[in-house]
Parts: structure tokens; sequence; C-alpha cells
């Protein structure tokens, strides 16, 4: 049972991860923050 029980919660972490990749592609970006993240990126530069 415990073999099944660990790969259960990695299957779900794994959807979890998967569903919050592909909602933050759906959602529309802020041109806000988006001019923000590459404000932040090109100042590591």
């Amino acid at each position: 049972m415990g073999k099944n029980a660990k790969r259960i919660r990695e299957k779900m972490a794994q959807e979890a991860a998967i569903v919050r990749v592909i909602s933050y592609f759906k959602t529309p970006h802020d041109p806000a923050f988006c001019a923000l993240l590459d404000a932040v990126v090109n100042e590591d530069k």
C-alpha cells in the first residue's frame, strides 16, 4: 500500500504542476506586468 500511495501522490503533484503551467499560459498577461518583468530581466544583464 505504501508504494501505491507514493505513486498516487507523485502523479497528483505532476498533474498540479501541469495545470499551473497551463493556467499561467492561458491568463492574458498585463502589459504593465510584462514591462516590469522585462525591466527586471534586463537589469540582470
